[in-house]
Protein backbone atom coordinates (compact mmCIF):
# COMPACT_ATOMS: atom_id res chain seq x y z
CA UNK A 1 0.00 0.00 0.00
CA UNK A 2 1.30 3.12 -0.72
CA UNK A 3 0.96 6.87 0.76
CA UNK A 4 0.51 10.56 -0.66
CA UNK A 5 0.55 13.12 1.44
CA UNK A 6 -2.04 16.36 0.77
CA UNK A 7 -3.10 19.82 2.85
CA UNK A 8 -6.26 20.24 3.72
CA UNK A 9 -8.00 24.41 3.77
CA UNK A 10 -10.77 26.41 3.85
CA UNK A 11 -12.55 23.64 6.72
CA UNK A 12 -15.96 25.25 6.70
CA UNK A 13 -19.18 23.77 9.00
CA UNK A 14 -21.34 22.61 6.59
CA UNK A 15 -24.16 23.57 8.92
CA UNK A 16 -23.29 27.03 9.58
CA UNK A 17 -21.05 28.05 6.66
CA UNK A 18 -18.80 29.35 9.19
CA UNK A 19 -14.61 28.74 8.47
CA UNK A 20 -13.02 26.60 11.17
CA UNK A 21 -9.64 27.48 11.98
CA UNK A 22 -9.51 27.14 15.77
CA UNK A 23 -9.38 23.57 17.77
CA UNK A 24 -8.58 21.69 14.77
CA UNK A 25 -6.08 19.29 16.80
CA UNK A 26 -9.79 17.64 17.36
CA UNK A 27 -9.87 16.93 13.36
CA UNK A 28 -6.59 14.30 13.96
CA UNK A 29 -6.69 10.81 13.74
CA UNK A 30 -10.21 11.35 11.34
CA UNK A 31 -10.94 9.76 8.19
CA UNK A 32 -12.83 11.92 5.27
CA UNK A 33 -13.92 11.13 2.12
CA UNK A 34 -12.32 13.38 -1.59
CA UNK A 35 -14.41 13.89 -4.42
CA UNK A 36 -14.62 16.61 -7.13
CA UNK A 37 -16.21 19.48 -6.42
CA UNK A 38 -18.22 19.74 -9.80
CA UNK A 39 -20.01 22.92 -9.43
CA UNK A 40 -16.68 25.40 -8.09
CA UNK A 41 -16.75 28.07 -10.18
CA UNK A 42 -13.75 29.66 -9.15
CA UNK A 43 -11.89 26.12 -9.98
CA UNK A 44 -12.97 23.35 -12.16
CA UNK A 45 -10.42 20.96 -11.24
CA UNK A 46 -11.26 21.44 -6.74
CA UNK A 47 -11.31 17.83 -5.03
CA UNK A 48 -13.27 18.59 -1.71
CA UNK A 49 -12.79 16.87 1.45
CA UNK A 50 -15.82 15.39 3.06
CA UNK A 51 -15.97 14.75 7.10
CA UNK A 52 -19.72 14.12 8.34
CA UNK A 53 -20.12 17.87 9.83
CA UNK A 54 -17.30 19.59 7.86
CA UNK A 55 -15.82 20.31 4.47
CA UNK A 56 -12.72 21.63 3.29
CA UNK A 57 -10.60 21.40 0.02
CA UNK A 58 -7.58 19.73 -1.01
CA UNK A 59 -4.69 22.32 -2.02
CA UNK A 60 -4.19 23.32 -5.17
CA UNK A 61 -0.78 21.99 -5.86
CA UNK A 62 -1.69 18.58 -4.34
CA UNK A 63 -4.63 18.05 -6.74
CA UNK A 64 -2.63 18.95 -9.57
CA UNK A 65 0.62 16.35 -8.00
CA UNK A 66 -1.96 13.51 -8.24
CA UNK A 67 -5.00 14.00 -6.43
CA UNK A 68 -7.17 14.66 -9.38
CA UNK A 69 -5.96 11.30 -10.88
CA UNK A 70 -6.60 9.61 -7.91
CA UNK A 71 -10.26 10.69 -7.10
CA UNK A 72 -11.03 10.01 -10.96
CA UNK A 73 -9.43 6.30 -11.36
CA UNK A 74 -10.74 5.14 -8.21
CA UNK A 75 -13.92 3.18 -8.28
CA UNK A 76 -14.51 4.15 -4.73
CA UNK A 77 -13.80 7.56 -3.17
CA UNK A 78 -9.94 7.75 -1.45
CA UNK A 79 -9.88 8.14 1.73
CA UNK A 80 -8.06 10.69 3.60
CA UNK A 81 -6.38 9.93 7.19
CA UNK A 82 -5.68 12.89 9.27
CA UNK A 83 -2.30 12.82 11.03
CA UNK A 84 -1.67 16.52 12.02
CA UNK A 85 -2.38 20.02 12.32
CA UNK A 86 -0.75 22.03 9.13
CA UNK A 87 1.69 24.86 10.21
CA UNK A 88 -0.96 27.42 8.48
CA UNK A 89 -4.09 28.54 10.32
CA UNK A 90 -7.01 26.48 9.21
CA UNK A 91 -4.80 24.01 7.14
CA UNK A 92 -4.98 20.12 7.94
CA UNK A 93 -1.99 17.86 6.65
CA UNK A 94 -3.38 13.97 5.58
CA UNK A 95 -2.00 10.98 4.02
CA UNK A 96 -3.92 8.78 1.31
CA UNK A 97 -3.29 5.25 0.62
CA UNK A 98 -3.58 3.78 -2.72
CA UNK A 99 -2.95 0.82 -4.59
CA UNK A 100 -1.40 0.50 -8.17
CA UNK A 101 0.66 3.34 -10.12
CA UNK A 102 2.14 6.36 -8.77
CA UNK A 103 -1.53 9.09 -9.68
CA UNK A 104 -0.02 10.89 -12.69
CA UNK A 105 0.65 14.81 -12.25
CA UNK A 106 -1.76 16.83 -14.10
CA UNK A 107 0.97 18.53 -16.71
CA UNK A 108 -0.86 22.27 -17.20
CA UNK A 109 1.86 23.38 -18.83
CA UNK A 110 1.58 20.93 -21.88
CA UNK A 111 -2.23 21.71 -22.11
CA UNK A 112 -1.64 25.65 -22.48
CA UNK A 113 0.71 24.66 -24.79
CA UNK A 114 -1.96 24.38 -27.36
CA UNK A 115 -3.43 27.64 -26.66
CA UNK A 116 -2.99 29.92 -30.11
CA UNK A 117 -2.88 33.90 -29.59
CA UNK A 118 -2.01 35.83 -32.26
CA UNK A 119 -2.45 39.17 -30.49
CA UNK A 120 1.05 41.42 -29.51
CA UNK A 121 2.47 40.53 -26.04
CA UNK A 122 3.19 43.53 -23.72
CA UNK A 123 5.88 43.81 -21.20
CA UNK A 124 5.04 42.41 -17.29
CA UNK A 125 3.76 45.06 -15.28
CA UNK A 126 6.98 47.14 -13.01
CA UNK A 127 5.32 45.42 -9.55
CA UNK A 128 5.64 42.15 -10.98
CA UNK A 129 8.91 42.45 -12.07
CA UNK A 130 9.57 43.86 -8.93
CA UNK A 131 8.26 40.38 -7.34
CA UNK A 132 10.23 38.48 -9.20
CA UNK A 133 13.07 40.24 -8.71
CA UNK A 134 12.81 40.55 -5.20
CA UNK A 135 11.67 36.26 -5.00
CA UNK A 136 14.59 35.69 -6.76
CA UNK A 137 17.17 37.42 -4.43
CA UNK A 138 15.12 36.03 -1.23
CA UNK A 139 15.83 32.40 -2.41
CA UNK A 140 19.61 33.36 -2.88
CA UNK A 141 19.85 34.24 0.38
CA UNK A 142 18.27 31.39 2.33
CA UNK A 143 19.26 29.33 -0.13
CA UNK A 144 22.84 29.90 0.62
CA UNK A 145 22.06 30.36 3.89
CA UNK A 146 23.64 34.29 3.90
CA UNK A 147 20.70 35.58 5.04
CA UNK A 148 20.45 37.30 8.54
CA UNK A 149 18.12 39.07 10.41
CA UNK A 150 19.49 42.80 9.04
CA UNK A 151 19.94 41.82 5.31
CA UNK A 152 17.01 40.06 4.57
CA UNK A 153 14.36 42.25 6.32
CA UNK A 154 13.61 45.36 3.65
CA UNK A 155 13.52 42.55 1.19
CA UNK A 156 11.21 40.16 2.58
CA UNK A 157 8.93 43.02 3.53
CA UNK A 158 9.43 44.21 -0.35
CA UNK A 159 8.14 40.52 -1.09
CA UNK A 160 5.17 40.52 1.48
CA UNK A 161 3.81 43.40 -0.04
CA UNK A 162 3.73 42.24 -3.76
CA UNK A 163 2.84 38.71 -3.24
CA UNK A 164 -0.68 39.54 -4.11
CA UNK A 165 0.59 39.95 -7.85
CA UNK A 166 2.08 36.49 -8.09
CA UNK A 167 -0.36 34.81 -10.51
CA UNK A 168 2.02 31.99 -12.01
CA UNK A 169 3.07 28.53 -11.64
CA UNK A 170 6.77 29.97 -11.56
CA UNK A 171 6.20 31.98 -8.29
CA UNK A 172 4.07 29.61 -7.14
CA UNK A 173 6.54 27.08 -7.04
CA UNK A 174 9.55 29.47 -5.84
CA UNK A 175 7.00 30.71 -3.02
CA UNK A 176 6.20 27.13 -1.00
CA UNK A 177 10.14 27.05 -1.43
CA UNK A 178 10.81 29.93 0.40
CA UNK A 179 8.11 28.64 2.78
CA UNK A 180 10.09 25.76 3.07
CA UNK A 181 13.54 27.35 3.53
CA UNK A 182 12.08 29.62 6.42
CA UNK A 183 10.68 26.80 8.60
CA UNK A 184 14.27 25.29 8.62
CA UNK A 185 15.97 28.43 8.71
CA UNK A 186 19.20 27.76 11.53
CA UNK A 187 19.14 31.82 12.38
CA UNK A 188 15.56 31.99 14.63
CA UNK A 189 15.12 35.85 13.68
CA UNK A 190 14.43 34.67 10.31
CA UNK A 191 12.59 31.70 10.88
CA UNK A 192 10.49 34.17 12.68
CA UNK A 193 9.50 35.85 9.43
CA UNK A 194 7.57 33.04 8.51
CA UNK A 195 4.90 33.69 10.68
CA UNK A 196 4.38 36.87 8.98
CA UNK A 197 3.66 35.08 5.58
CA UNK A 198 1.38 32.62 7.23
CA UNK A 199 -0.50 35.59 8.90
CA UNK A 200 -1.18 36.95 5.49
CA UNK A 201 -1.80 33.96 3.59
CA UNK A 202 -5.52 33.70 3.94
CA UNK A 203 -5.68 37.30 3.24
CA UNK A 204 -4.04 37.01 -0.34
CA UNK A 205 -5.79 34.00 -1.30
CA UNK A 206 -9.42 35.74 -0.89
CA UNK A 207 -11.43 36.06 -4.16
CA UNK A 208 -11.67 40.32 -2.63
CA UNK A 209 -7.82 39.98 -2.67
CA UNK A 210 -7.02 38.36 -6.08
CA UNK A 211 -9.78 40.70 -7.50
CA UNK A 212 -7.87 43.92 -6.58
CA UNK A 213 -5.00 42.36 -7.93
CA UNK A 214 -6.15 41.38 -11.04
CA UNK A 215 -7.92 44.84 -11.41
CA UNK A 216 -4.92 46.45 -10.44
CA UNK A 217 -2.73 44.42 -13.63
CA UNK A 218 -5.44 45.26 -16.05
CA UNK A 219 -5.10 48.98 -15.11
CA UNK A 220 -1.61 49.14 -15.46
CA UNK A 221 -1.13 47.21 -18.96
CA UNK A 222 -3.58 49.20 -20.36
CA UNK A 223 -1.88 52.29 -19.76
CA UNK A 224 1.26 50.71 -20.80
CA UNK A 225 -0.79 50.35 -24.04
CA UNK A 226 -2.31 53.68 -24.31
CA UNK A 227 1.50 55.34 -23.36
CA UNK A 228 3.06 52.97 -26.39
CA UNK A 229 1.14 50.95 -28.32
CA UNK A 230 -2.21 53.06 -29.04
CA UNK A 231 -1.84 53.02 -32.96
CA UNK A 232 -1.16 49.52 -33.58
CA UNK A 233 -3.95 48.20 -30.48
CA UNK A 234 -6.45 50.02 -32.86
CA UNK A 235 -6.26 47.57 -35.85
CA UNK A 236 -6.27 44.17 -33.84
CA UNK A 237 -9.88 43.08 -33.87
CA UNK A 238 -11.61 43.22 -30.47
CA UNK A 239 -14.20 39.89 -32.10
CA UNK A 240 -10.55 38.17 -32.89
CA UNK A 241 -9.29 38.64 -29.50
CA UNK A 242 -12.31 37.85 -27.44
CA UNK A 243 -12.38 34.50 -29.47
CA UNK A 244 -9.09 33.33 -28.43
CA UNK A 245 -9.19 33.78 -24.96
CA UNK A 246 -12.54 31.75 -25.06
CA UNK A 247 -10.64 29.40 -26.57
CA UNK A 248 -7.87 29.02 -23.54
CA UNK A 249 -7.76 25.36 -23.09
CA UNK A 250 -9.24 25.40 -19.12
CA UNK A 251 -12.56 27.41 -20.59
CA UNK A 252 -12.17 30.30 -18.16
CA UNK A 253 -14.41 32.45 -19.33
CA UNK A 254 -17.28 29.84 -19.37
CA UNK A 255 -20.61 30.90 -17.55
CA UNK A 256 -22.17 33.93 -17.11
CA UNK A 257 -20.47 34.23 -13.33
CA UNK A 258 -17.68 34.25 -15.41
CA UNK A 259 -16.57 38.20 -14.45
CA UNK A 260 -17.16 37.39 -10.34
CA UNK A 261 -14.77 34.51 -10.33
CA UNK A 262 -12.31 35.01 -13.41
CA UNK A 263 -9.37 36.41 -11.50
CA UNK A 264 -9.55 33.22 -9.10
CA UNK A 265 -9.50 31.06 -12.16
CA UNK A 266 -6.71 32.54 -13.79
CA UNK A 267 -4.97 31.98 -10.32
CA UNK A 268 -6.09 28.05 -9.89
CA UNK A 269 -5.41 27.45 -13.41
CA UNK A 270 -1.03 28.14 -12.76
CA UNK A 271 -0.28 29.48 -16.07
CA UNK A 272 3.11 29.20 -16.80
CA UNK A 273 5.26 33.22 -16.51
CA UNK A 274 4.90 32.75 -20.44
CA UNK A 275 1.59 32.32 -21.37
CA UNK A 276 0.51 34.05 -18.01
CA UNK A 277 1.98 37.01 -19.51
CA UNK A 278 -0.03 36.57 -23.50
CA UNK A 279 -2.91 35.86 -21.37
CA UNK A 280 -2.97 39.42 -19.54
CA UNK A 281 -2.06 40.91 -22.78
CA UNK A 282 -4.78 39.71 -24.52
CA UNK A 283 -7.12 40.88 -21.75
CA UNK A 284 -5.93 43.94 -21.36
CA UNK A 285 -6.18 44.77 -24.97
CA UNK A 286 -9.71 43.86 -24.83
CA UNK A 287 -10.12 45.64 -22.23
CA UNK A 288 -8.29 49.29 -23.70
CA UNK A 289 -10.04 48.64 -26.88
CA UNK A 290 -13.84 48.63 -24.91
CA UNK A 291 -12.65 52.12 -23.16
CA UNK A 292 -11.23 53.40 -26.36
CA UNK A 293 -14.70 53.15 -27.86
CA UNK A 294 -16.91 53.57 -24.61
CA UNK A 295 -15.21 57.24 -24.81
CA UNK A 296 -16.36 57.69 -28.68
CA UNK A 297 -20.01 56.53 -27.52
CA UNK A 298 -19.82 59.26 -24.96
CA UNK A 299 -18.79 62.07 -26.91
CA UNK A 300 -20.89 64.82 -27.57
CA UNK A 301 -22.59 65.76 -30.94
CA UNK A 302 -20.94 68.65 -32.94
CA UNK A 303 -22.41 72.30 -33.08
CA UNK A 304 -25.14 72.48 -36.09
CA UNK A 305 -25.44 68.07 -36.04
CA UNK A 306 -29.19 67.48 -35.02
CA UNK A 307 -29.75 65.29 -32.65
CA UNK A 308 -30.54 61.50 -32.88
CA UNK A 309 -33.46 61.92 -30.36
CA UNK A 310 -34.70 64.35 -32.14
CA UNK A 311 -35.51 62.49 -35.19
CA UNK A 312 -37.10 59.66 -33.07
CA UNK A 313 -39.97 58.21 -33.39
CA UNK A 314 -38.30 56.95 -36.50
CA UNK A 315 -39.42 54.00 -38.36
CA UNK A 316 -35.73 52.20 -39.50
CA UNK A 317 -34.83 52.30 -35.60
CA UNK A 318 -37.39 49.42 -35.05
CA UNK A 319 -35.66 47.34 -37.41
CA UNK A 320 -32.12 47.54 -36.22
CA UNK A 321 -31.07 44.33 -34.42
CA UNK A 322 -29.30 43.65 -31.43
CA UNK A 323 -28.11 46.04 -27.95
CA UNK A 324 -30.69 48.87 -28.25
CA UNK A 325 -27.89 51.09 -27.32
CA UNK A 326 -26.26 50.59 -30.51
CA UNK A 327 -29.58 51.68 -32.87
CA UNK A 328 -28.72 55.48 -32.57
CA UNK A 329 -24.67 54.53 -34.40
CA UNK A 330 -26.18 52.05 -36.75
CA UNK A 331 -28.82 54.37 -37.68
CA UNK A 332 -26.26 57.53 -38.60
CA UNK A 333 -24.44 54.94 -40.21
CA UNK A 334 -26.53 53.50 -42.74
CA UNK A 335 -27.35 57.14 -42.96
CA UNK A 336 -24.00 58.11 -44.63
CA UNK A 337 -23.88 54.83 -46.10
CA UNK A 338 -27.08 55.53 -48.37
CA UNK A 339 -26.23 59.65 -48.80
CA UNK A 340 -26.57 60.25 -52.20
CA UNK A 341 -27.95 57.35 -53.69
CA UNK A 342 -31.50 55.97 -55.15
CA UNK A 343 -32.53 53.59 -56.91
CA UNK A 344 -30.92 50.23 -57.57
CA UNK A 345 -27.91 52.20 -55.66
CA UNK A 346 -29.89 52.63 -52.94
CA UNK A 347 -31.72 48.39 -52.72
CA UNK A 348 -28.17 47.04 -52.32
CA UNK A 349 -27.09 49.43 -50.02
CA UNK A 350 -29.87 48.72 -47.71
CA UNK A 351 -29.98 44.74 -49.04
CA UNK A 352 -26.11 44.93 -47.82
CA UNK A 353 -27.77 45.50 -43.80
CA UNK A 354 -30.21 43.45 -44.09
CA UNK A 355 -27.69 40.67 -45.41
CA UNK A 356 -25.09 41.43 -42.64
CA UNK A 357 -27.60 41.04 -39.92
CA UNK A 358 -27.82 44.97 -39.06
CA UNK A 359 -31.43 45.43 -40.29
CA UNK A 360 -34.62 42.44 -40.29
CA UNK A 361 -36.13 44.85 -42.83
CA UNK A 362 -35.93 46.78 -45.31
CA UNK A 363 -38.54 47.73 -46.85
CA UNK A 364 -39.27 51.01 -49.17
CA UNK A 365 -41.52 52.62 -46.81
CA UNK A 366 -39.91 52.14 -43.93
CA UNK A 367 -36.42 53.61 -45.96
CA UNK A 368 -38.27 56.85 -47.48
CA UNK A 369 -39.79 57.56 -44.18
CA UNK A 370 -36.54 57.38 -42.22
CA UNK A 371 -33.85 58.68 -44.59
CA UNK A 372 -36.41 60.73 -47.70
CA UNK A 373 -36.16 60.67 -51.34
CA UNK A 374 -34.81 57.21 -52.53
CA UNK A 375 -35.91 56.79 -55.96
CA UNK A 376 -39.01 54.65 -56.86
CA UNK A 377 -40.16 51.62 -54.91
CA UNK A 378 -40.03 49.58 -58.28
CA UNK A 379 -36.86 50.01 -59.17
CA UNK A 380 -35.44 50.05 -55.63
CA UNK A 381 -37.22 46.61 -54.44
CA UNK A 382 -34.88 45.13 -57.88
CA UNK A 383 -31.80 45.90 -55.94
CA UNK A 384 -33.44 44.66 -52.52
CA UNK A 385 -34.31 41.04 -54.51
CA UNK A 386 -31.27 40.85 -56.39
CA UNK A 387 -28.15 42.26 -56.30
CA UNK A 388 -27.47 43.77 -59.86
CA UNK A 389 -24.47 42.62 -61.89
CA UNK A 390 -23.15 45.94 -61.66
CA UNK A 391 -23.48 46.84 -58.18
CA UNK A 392 -21.98 42.96 -57.30
CA UNK A 393 -18.36 44.01 -56.43
CA UNK A 394 -19.58 47.11 -54.21
CA UNK A 395 -22.45 44.96 -52.63
CA UNK A 396 -19.43 42.64 -51.14
CA UNK A 397 -17.10 45.47 -50.42
CA UNK A 398 -20.05 46.90 -48.38
CA UNK A 399 -20.26 43.81 -46.86
CA UNK A 400 -17.58 43.53 -45.60
CA UNK A 401 -16.96 46.94 -44.26
CA UNK A 402 -20.32 46.22 -42.19
CA UNK A 403 -18.87 42.71 -41.37
CA UNK A 404 -16.22 45.30 -39.38
CA UNK A 405 -18.33 47.87 -38.08
CA UNK A 406 -19.81 45.39 -35.85
CA UNK A 407 -16.57 43.90 -34.69
CA UNK A 408 -16.10 48.17 -33.48
CA UNK A 409 -19.58 48.26 -32.28
CA UNK A 410 -19.46 44.78 -30.36
CA UNK A 411 -16.45 46.32 -28.64
CA UNK A 412 -18.70 48.99 -27.04
CA UNK A 413 -20.75 46.99 -25.22
CA UNK A 414 -18.44 44.63 -23.72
Amino acid sequence: MNKIKISIVYITDKKHKEQVTDNLDTFVGQRAVLVFDKNNKADPRAVKVLFQQYVGFVRKADVHNGIYDLVQRQKYSPVAMITRVGDYKGCLEAEVEYNGDAPKKIDLQQLHSQWNYTGPVFPEIPDIEDLNNVTNYLLALLGNQDANYENITECFEGYASLMRYGFSKEFNDKKREIDQLLKNYPDERVRRLRDKLIKISKEIHSEKSRTQAFSFIMKKMKKYIDRTFKEQALTYSISEITKQIQAFPSKLTKGNDSAKVYPLRVYYESMSDEVLNKFLSACALVGYLGEQLAKVENTPNKRGRPKIEEREPCPILKHIIGNSRLRNRWFEYIRDALNGKKNLEAGYVMKAFVDCGVLDSAKYRIVKDSFGDIGTDHIYNKAIKEVPEQYLENYEYLCKIINKQKEVFLLSIL
